[in-house]
């Protein structure tokens, strides 16, 4: 695994997710600091949020602010799809330039909350969590822009006919955040969020 931005797979580097910069703002940089926020967010909160936090996650409490800051960042990682990059021309041209291709059907998916939840159902799970719980977690990082997706409606927003080279991009992007805030207690959440739970975390 690359220990430098600069030795990260080009593709994951480029994908944008701000466009109001002159070179747009990175997906990585965008998820890193959204995830910076929110661990210095609960670290405000007072101590007995944060127990219940853990126990209502079922992580260990140690570790419960770094796990949720983690979890909150990964809530733009389907902006790495051709139907979000496409919306900013200069972006998809740099996108282009890299060696990412945009065919007509592979747009068709533009919705990055929806897209967030069905991608990281590759993801989750390898890392060893159970699959009720990253059920729980999907549905409050895809609901950041106030609306819960049930399951159809995930499994509908994998962008159909993309290039390989876009998922590989995506692992990419993955791993170098995930290897960059991993908690340092690794033990696996237990339990299932509730709801409710689900809806504090969103």
């Amino acid at each position: 695994m690359a220990a430098l931005f600069s030795e990260l797979d080009v593709r994951a580097r480029r994908f944008w997710a701000k466009s109001g910069e002159a070179a747009g703002h990175g997906v990585l940089a965008h998820m890193l600091d959204v995830a910076a926020v929110a661990e210095v967010l609960l670290e405000h909160e007072p101590e007995r949020s944060r127990q219940w936090a853990a126990q209502a996650f079922g992580l260990p409490e140690a570790e419960a602010v770094r796990w949720l800051a983690a979890l909150v960042g990964l809530h733009d990682f389907g902006k790495a799809i051709p139907g979000f990059q496409s919306k900013w021309p200069q972006g998809q041209l740099d996108d282009e330039a890299v060696g990412l291709s945009f065919s007509e059907r592979s747009q068709s998916v533009t919705d990055h909350a929806r897209a967030s939840a069905a991608l990281l159902w590759g993801h989750l799970p390898r890392l060893g969590l159970e699959l009720m719980w990253v059920w729980g977690v999907l549905q409050a990082i895809s609901a950041h822009h106030g609306y819960n997706f049930d399951i159809p409606e995930m499994q509908r927003a994998k962008p159909p006919f993309e290039a390989p080279e876009w998922a590989a991009a995506r692992q990419c992007l993955f791993e170098a955040y995930w290897n960059a805030l991993a908690p340092k207690d690794c033990r696996m959440p237990s339990g299932c969020p509730l709801p409710r739970w689900s809806g504090w975390l969103a």
